[in-house]
């Protein structure tokens, strides 16, 4: 909507546009700025990474690349150019746009109900995160444990042939059946204690006690961009504890068989994998991605997902040129490429 007038920005859209000239002239530069800064912010995961957005491999118990000076060096620099425009750019954006459309704090509410895993380990035991674990309903502030026997999928409108009726991911199963009745997604239906949760910036800044204005579009905007900066002054401090010429993983024997789970966070939420090796192999894979929670489809019971919840009820100027529906899902982020099984 702000970006320069030439494609892929252009042909833009005209509808509902609220902003002076001098405003969107400025906005669009500032389009063009975080494309650098993005460029700025991979270069950094590339540097111990390999490339991005897609890193080749991480080491089981550690990290890729084995650190350098140099590297640790060019890691710093490049993330004191990234804070200030994260401070001084994309939040002051977030809020021109917020001062603009204050009606998209009412729109895009959703389900009400927020997960995440949490993520970045502060101690050697991994008690201590930057995000904590835990889940909300309704939106209200009790921060709830998250119990993972509560987490399970549903396919009854999803192009999968049905086992049972709802499968835990540990035993979940994929079996692709396009011509199914009343199926209209590639995506399962995942629940947790048979509801939808949705995940991302807001729920984990919401579970953090650190933003808790509302469940909304604007809302979405506002706890992913102070999120940002909340990671980027805290790489800070991890930058500093690198050492040059340490171990950077632990070697594992890979075991005949077991069973195990593995939860993060995703940039756009809740992610969890869940595998089961037999004769020093993989027999069982399955992955939730953020995605898979918040554009899941309905489930048995009509039950709808919460991209699909948010979109509910949602003001359209012109049904030609629905922009407010385009404004709801992106406040998700949706990958559905990473959320098809």
């Amino acid at each position: 909507m702000f970006g320069p007038p030439m494609m892929p920005w252009q042909p833009s859209s005209k509808a509902d546009r609220r902003l002076d000239a001098a405003t969107t002239r400025t906005l669009g530069d500032h389009c063009v700025a975080a494309l650098e800064a993005r460029r700025k912010a991979h270069e950094m995961g590339a540097i111990f990474g390999g490339r991005l957005p897609h890193p080749p491999a991480y080491v089981p118990g550690g990290f890729t690349e084995t650190p350098t000076a140099k590297q640790i060096a060019k890691f710093k620099s490049c993330l004191d150019q990234l804070i200030p425009f994260i401070r001084d750019v994309y939040i002051r954006d977030v809020e021109r746009l917020a001062q603009a459309y204050p009606d998209y704090y009412t729109i895009g509410r959703g389900p009400g109900h927020l997960l995440a895993y949490g993520a970045f380990e502060l101690d050697d035991k991994g008690i201590c995160k930057l995000f904590h674990r835990g889940r909300v309903e309704d939106g209200l502030p009790t921060v709830q444990t998250v119990e993972l026997n509560a987490i399970a999928e549903e396919v009854t409108y999803s192009r999968y042939a049905e086992r049972t009726n709802i499968l835990h991911p540990a035993s979940g199963k994929t079996d692709p059946l396009y011509a199914k009745d009343k199926a209209y997604s590639w995506i399962k239906a995942t629940r947790y204690g048979g509801m939808p949760y949705e995940v991302g910036p807001l729920a984990r800044m919401w579970v953090n006690d650190e933003y808790r204005r509302g469940i909304s579009v604007m809302d979405r905007h506002q706890a992913r961009a102070r999120e940002a900066l909340k990671i980027a002054q805290a790489m800070r401090g991890w930058a500093d504890q690198l050492q040059v010429g340490q171990p950077v993983c632990t070697q594992h024997a890979v075991p005949a068989s077991a069973t195990g789970v593995g939860l993060c966070e995703a940039p756009r939420g809740a992610l969890g994998h869940w595998v089961r090796i037999a004769e020093s192999k993989i027999a069982h894979y399955q992955i939730i991605t953020p995605t898979c929670w918040n554009a899941s489809p309905r489930d048995d019971a009509g039950r709808r997902g919460p991209l699909e919840q948010a979109l509910i009820g949602t003001p359209v100027q012109n049904a030609q040129e629905p922009i407010e529906v385009l404004r709801v899902i992106h406040s998700f982020d949706p990958c559905l490429d990473c959320a098809v099984h």
